[in-house]
């Protein structure tokens, strides 16, 4: 490569040369470090540039700094010229990206720009085109606009940098009607180089024409066209969660207290803040450019017309306004901002002239199409935008324009996004609505043929799960209202009873891997029924018709026993699959309790029947399910009725037994106070659930077989009926996720705050044993160490389905201490989301930070500090204000505080203070919400310290030190564990174990002042076992006196309240692997 010196000659005495030897002699010397500022001084020459600059562009776009040498070839290169060749390196660039963004070709390394580049150069290209459109001065300037945009749309990636590059080209060429809007933190600034519209430093186009009048119509229409195409393909990316913040607005009181909301998410979060402002900008953008009609005529000429054109075609393809089309999907996810902003944020916004019928329904139609499922991934934002688009127009008692009002089809495109999008907040949203408006039908006929037609055609058992669900509901509205419907009397029943329970004789034939197909794919639906069984049975008898009791125990209950009897027979069953089964068996009769006798004989409906009860019955036209063959439209069908093909009830459904785990009021009390030692405590009286059934059958182990073997493992997953059902079941319900010391799987537990049950929900194969997890910001990953890993690693989690955690990314650190483990780890909930990881056991001296990727999973290691020689740290804690990082160093006896840079996350130490005590041993740390105390567990002396934290990071000891052991008790034979603040800091709670299992562990709990000053100890209680590893203890998010307790000795969780002592208990017991820490998902 030349010298810069001999590049600057070249460039300055070259240009006395003819343009093709100047261009040669710039080929060679661009790339030299430093010339650009000289090139760009030589390229003012307006007549130099003119001549040469279309063939620049390409040149320059490969090197760094490129920018301001392609804003004066913009400027002053003839602009049809140049306006081709940008287009052609826009095709050329995009293509690129789209290749799989594979590996550049080794001799186009020198000339073309690298990978992560290219998004960049992208952008400088978008801005040269805002100044050669303004430049060209021609009768028709719309032929040159529309390929350019087709351009722009053919290498728009659609990330919020190349978006705002996208909006500061349209603001520029449509005569910039507004100013840009005032920038705050989500803003995202990108080189626009026509920021001012200032065409003063232009020159003049050499070919310029008078515009014909009709081009700023023209114009206006193909920016309307190609912005609604940029809001499309947007939007279909980044999830907007429209539908679900809407219900968030609607209904606050289903908002579970504590836990962060969707609404809130996106207020805080400064990726999702990125979303909204670029959305909100477009849809500013479509305003000013004179997009602001929501009329029935533009809604049934735009939204309603099934359009075989392609909108990015008639971009260049016009012969008028009228021949330019707006996209579809672009033109509904602006609808759904109008209507979500209003009701959100109170914006000024036009009104709808739309109702649900048939306008919406129409939309919703045209947009699923012939291949539902295709189409609802392929746009999941459009999905979303529909939906909250319907959501809106409800909420507002926009139904219906005219008496025609199609509910049955309306439900079922409901359904369909409620089944396949991708995105479970949507789903839940979808399947919430579908309820509501199921309800909202004036016509019981209706609804009732709905749920029927649901439970007799749909082949989606989550679908046929809410059908049940949603009978119940309407069972219960009508008896509560002493309203005489459809769903009043015993008739329902009496039509319905073969769709709930139906003939499961041939389930007894069944061998084990169609048990096992069976099982996974029913589940769902046989523990829905389960409820509903009992709430049917056991509380409104007077629905179930004369000897519907004895028919259902022949047909159903009994065949299930068979099933499973069969099953516990197999040879070379596994003694933990013996234990199972034999829990398992002796409670499928259960549910039998419950059915009244009738009496003897057959029902009427059951005689001559075998395997299919309903072939007799009365065949009705429903709609034609996409699942049950070849759909075309919303045409009709005779139903598929559930005989054998489609038994939707197995032996499980009557197997969801609790073989480790108790449902219960706690007997135990808490004394207060009950630190001097023990004090007999009257026991509670035991309080029966309020779901009994729900409790009861919820189990903690899924069955699986498997072609290797049998293995039954976790009955009853709840994943998908919590999912299915209505919103208002969640605000009781609350999940936490157990890690584990060696079995390489993490817990999903449920805990309902109601009934006061704890059940395993999930139990995810992730390959490591996390023996510490906690969550990043906005609880959608999990990080966790790897216990058993032989270096230090850590690994991340997605969360957002609870029901299956699934490994993302595993980072193995180590530095000069790579011979040791990893022990903690912890993650800062501001920017930038830094992950920090401790070491422990041998050389743990040192530590690692992670750097995340914008979606939260790790990415890589960025710092490997060190902390004294002989050092251990064994727990950190992260000041509220993200500005310090607290350790406890258990083997040092030392705690550190570290500044964390607020820009990259890296550290650097800043102060020590010894423990309280020689050999005190900190280990734990929990901070007050205010930042101006620290407590500390005291792991060899068993105690709890509490620390003031100074504006600079310093810490001092104050006030007592308390103790977690009765007087008398030696410290030598414990080691203090876990300490934990509750949701409001009101109460701290804290941990003890035991060395050996001859003793037992304690748990303790504080009373804290308004301050933070530690006022009083509570009680001092043994828990039950010595704890093991771990006795750790978590405060829940949604109440103040409520904590999870984690027991290691033989694996249990226990939910602790302050004032009540054990109200739920649940073991699972692998083989000392469970239990570590745990996190609440709330």
């Amino acid at each position: 490569m030349p010298e810069l010196s001999e590049s600057v000659t070249a460039i300055r005495e070259g240009a006395k040369e003819d343009p093709f030897t100047y261009l040669t002699i710039l080929q060679y010397h661009v790339n030299t470090p430093g010339i650009l500022p000289t090139l760009n001084e030589v390229l003012q020459n307006a007549d130099l540039t003119r001549e040469i600059g279309w063939d620049l562009v390409q040149t320059l776009v490969a090197v760094d700094g490129c920018e301001d040498c392609l804003e004066t070839v913009a400027r002053l290169g003839n602009p049809r010229e140049v306006i081709i060749k940008v287009m052609e390196t826009l095709a050329a660039l995009s293509k690129r990206l789209e290749e799989g963004r594979g590996d550049i070709a080794e001799e186009d390394s020198d000339s073309s720009p690298k990978l992560s580049d290219i998004e960049d150069r992208l952008i400088t290209l978008v801005g040269m085109l805002a100044i050669l459109q303004r430049r060209i001065k021609t009768k028709h300037p719309s032929r040159f606009l529309g390929p350019s945009l087709v351009s722009v749309l053919e290498a728009y990636q659609p990330t919020p940098e190349m978006t705002t590059a996208v909006i500061n080209l349209v603001r520029s060429l449509s005569g910039r009607i507004r100013p840009p809007l005032p920038t705050r933190t989500s803003s995202i600034d990108v080189l626009n180089p026509d920021e001012h519209g200032d065409g003063s430093k232009n020159a003049p186009d050499p070919e310029a024409e008078q515009e014909d009048p009709e081009e700023r119509s023209l114009n206006r229409k193909l920016l309307q066209s190609f912005t609604t195409c940029i809001l499309q393909r947007y939007v279909n990316v980044h999830e907007m969660q429209w539908s679900p913040r809407l219900l968030e607005v609607y209904y606050p009181e289903k908002v579970v207290p504590g836990k962060t909301t969707t609404t809130k998410a996106f207020r805080e979060d400064e990726v999702l803040q990125k979303r909204d402002a670029v959305v909100g900008q477009l849809a500013a953008l479509l305003r000013d450019l004179g997009m602001v009609d929501f009329s029935a005529a533009f809604v049934r000429r735009v939204l309603c017309q099934p359009s075989d054109t392609d909108p990015v075609t008639t971009l260049e393809t016009f012969n008028s306004v009228d021949d330019i089309h707006l996209s579809q999907g672009g033109a509904a996810c602006l609808v759904a901002y109008w209507m979500f902003s209003t009701d959100a944020f109170n914006a000024d916004n036009p009104d709808p002239g739309m109702r649900l019928f048939p306008e919406h329904l129409e939309m919703l139609q045209l947009f699923l199409g012939t291949e539902p499922q295709a189409e609802i991934n392929r746009s999941p934002g459009i999905a979303d935008a529909l939906l909250a688009i319907g959501l809106g127009l409800h909420h507002r008692d926009l139904i219906s324009s005219n008496e025609e009002r199609n509910y049955m089809v309306y439900h079922h495109c409901l359904t369909l996004i409620s089944v396949f999008h991708p995105d479970i907040q949507v789903r839940n949203a979808a399947t919430r609505f579908a309820g509501t408006l199921l309800h909202s039908d004036p016509d019981d006929e209706s609804r009732r043929e709905i749920l029927e037609d649901l439970l007799q055609n749909c082949q989606f058992p989550a679908l046929n799960a809410c059908a049940v669900r949603w009978l119940q509901e309407e069972i219960i509205a009508a008896h509560k209202g002493k309203i005489t419907n459809a769903f009043s009397t015993s008739e329902i029943i009496e039509r319905l009873q073969y769709d709930l329970f139906p003939d499961a004789r041939s389930i007894a034939e069944m061998n084990h891997d169609a048990f096992a197909e069976y099982w996974t794919e029913h589940q769902i639906f046989l523990l829905q029924v389960a409820n509903f069984a009992y709430f049917l049975f056991n509380g409104r008898k007077d629905l179930v018709p004369a000897g519907v009791g004895t028919s259902v125990e022949r047909r159903f209950a009994e065949p299930l026993i068979a099933a499973a009897t069969k099953l516990s027979k197999t040879e070379g069953l596994g003694g933990n699959d013996r234990m199972q089964l034999d829990i398992l068996i002796p409670n499928i009769p259960y549910i039998s309790c419950f059915i009244p006798r009738g009496p003897a004989g057959v029902h009427k409906r059951d005689a001559g029947k075998a395997n299919h009860p309903m072939e007799d019955s009365t065949t009705r036209q429903r709609i034609m399910w996409p699942w049950n063959g070849n759909r075309a439209g919303y045409s009709s069908e005779y139903p598929r009725r559930c005989g054998i093909q489609k038994c939707p009830l197995g032996p499980e459904a009557l197997a969801l037994t609790r073989p480790h785990s108790t449902c219960r009021r706690s007997t135990r009390a808490v004394p207060r106070p009950s630190i001097n030692g023990p004090e007999e405590i009257a026991p509670r009286n035991r309080v029966v659930s309020l779901s009994p059934l729900f409790s009861q059958f919820t189990a903690q182990r899924r069955l699986l077989i498997t072609t290797n073997g049998i293995m039954l493992r976790a009955l009853a997953i709840l994943f998908l009926i919590l999912f299915w059902l209505d919103i208002d079941v969640f605000v009781t319900r609350h999940y936490l996720v157990v890690g584990t010391f060696s079995t390489q799987f993490l817990y999903t537990l449920e805990y309902d705050d109601e009934t006061e049950c704890l059940n395993l929900v999930a139990q995810s194969a992730v390959g490591a044993a996390s023996s510490w997890i906690t969550l990043n910001h906005v609880k959608t990953k999990l990080y966790g160490t790897d216990w058993n890993a032989q270096e230090p690693t850590w690994v991340s989690y997605d969360v957002t389905d609870q029901y299956n955690i699934k490994v993302e990314a595993r980072i193995t650190g180590g530095g000069m201490c790579s011979g040791s483990r990893s022990i903690f780890v912890n993650a800062l909930h501001r920017l930038p989301h830094s992950v920090y990881g401790n070491y422990y056991y041998g050389d743990a001296h040192c530590s690692t930070v992670l750097s995340v990727h914008e979606n939260g999973t790790l990415k890589e290691v960025i710092q490997e500090y060190t902390y004294g020689s002989g050092s251990a740290v064994h727990g950190t804690a992260i000041t509220p204000s993200g500005k310090f990082l607290i350790s406890a160093d258990t083997k040092g006896n030392i705690i550190w505080t570290h500044k964390i840079d607020p820009e990259t996350g890296v550290l650097s130490t800043i102060g020590v203070i010894h423990g309280p005590s020689e050999g005190s041993g900190p280990r734990h740390i929990a901070i007050h919400e205010d930042g101006k105390y620290a407590y500390v567990i005291l792991e060899e002396s068993s105690e709890v310290a509490q620390y003031s934290i100074d504006e600079d990071g310093t810490l001092s000891l104050v006030g007592d030190i308390y103790p977690l052991l009765h007087p008398g008790q030696d410290p030598a034979d414990y080691w203090a564990d876990e300490v934990s603040l509750s949701r409001e800091n009101k109460y701290l709670w804290a941990t003890n174990r035991a060395r050996d299992n001859s003793r037992k562990g304690y748990i303790s709990a504080f009373e804290l002042s308004p301050a933070g000053e530690i006022a009083s100890q509570l009680f001092l209680l043994e828990t039950s076992t010595s704890g093991g590893f771990a006795n750790s203890v978590a405060a829940s998010p949604f109440d103040d006196s409520i904590a999870a307790l984690t027991d290691n000795s033989t694996g249990f969780i226990e939910i602790w309240h302050v004032d009540r002592g054990v109200i739920a208990h649940l073991d699972i017991p692998d083989g000392q692997g469970c239990c570590a820490n745990a996190v609440w998902l709330d």
